[in-house]
């Protein structure tokens, strides 16, 4: 399908939307961001991973669940890169938006490795949000929630 000029929303209007409290608002904003600037908007959603307005980054997880599979590359890239348990548990929260909207996308095995990596972290908030994950994998996540049971940490337990 094609778009004529006009037809094209400007991505600073989308933005506006986006940061409106209604969230039926914000939810059309991402989703249009997601079809008709997705590079822009989500290279301007990801520095929102941290951000101190938790409304805003809880909204911007949300708008980056949206973008389904094209997520998955960034998302891996600053789950790696960082340490901060914020944007950790963000990414999370990410893939876990994706998954539970789509489980039939297919996960790169970078995905998995990040699971393992985040198995290890002692965050509550990380633990929390990777039981979650997994429980949406399903079948997939199942070796891995049996591995959380035999381990000291109560909470992982």
């Amino acid at each position: 399908m094609s778009f004529m000029k006009e037809d094209i929303p400007d991505l600073e209007t989308l933005f506006e939307d986006f940061y409106h409290p209604n969230p039926h608002i914000n939810e059309k904003a991402y989703e249009r961001m997601v079809r008709f600037w997705p590079k822009e908007s989500m290279d301007r959603l990801i520095p929102n991973l941290n951000h101190i307005d938790l409304a805003l980054r809880r909204k911007s997880v949300r708008a980056l669940a949206a973008y389904g599979d094209r997520v998955f590359e960034p998302i891996i890239n600053i789950f790696l890169g960082t340490e901060d348990r914020v944007i950790r548990t963000s990414c999370f929260k990410i893939l876990v938006g994706v998954v539970s909207k789509d489980k039939s996308i297919p996960l790169p095995k970078e995905v998995m490795n990040i699971i393992e990596i985040a198995l290890l972290d002692e965050f509550p908030e990380l633990i929390l949000t990777t039981v979650n994950l997994l429980r949406q994998l399903e079948l997939k996540g199942l070796p891995l929630l049996l591995k959380m049971v035999d381990n000291n940490n109560i909470l992982m337990s």
